[in-house]
């Protein structure tokens, strides 16, 4: 071969490449078929039965992890412990990211209804 291009690892002979347009995973995966996150989530939210107080209640399998890690955390295990108490921080924190998110998009908010109010108290057109 005359031309500059340079087989090895990753690189390999140009009659051995893919042709433009088609791919070396012919059926791939099918459609429809969940990927990983839809499994976990699936799988975590299905709802179990559990006896809480002498009654029985359906919970989430995730709500059911939780309780259970909040229960070995109260219980004196220090790993269950420190993972229950990141998870209740973090939770503290996302709540007041979110409350201060939700103040930020009242005021934007409030700032375009009071322009649009005065243009439209004008008679002016409001701009597009």
């Amino acid at each position: 071969m005359t031309n500059e291009y340079e087989v090895g690892y990753g690189k390999p002979p140009k009659k051995h490449q893919f042709k433009p347009g088609y791919s070396g995973n012919k059926k791939g995966r099918p459609k429809g078929s969940p990927n990983i996150n839809t499994m976990v989530n699936e799988i975590s939210c299905e709802r179990i039965s559990i006896y809480q107080n002498g009654k029985k209640k359906k919970i989430s399998k995730r709500e059911a992890v939780f309780r259970k890690l909040e229960l070995d955390a109260v219980s004196g295990e220090p790993k269950a412990r420190n993972k229950y108490l990141d998870m209740c921080m973090n939770a503290e924190k996302n709540a007041a990211e979110l409350e201060q998110r939700k103040e930020f998009i009242r005021q934007d908010d409030t700032k375009l209804l009071e322009e649009a109010l005065k243009e439209f108290s004008k008679g002016e057109p409001l701009n597009e």
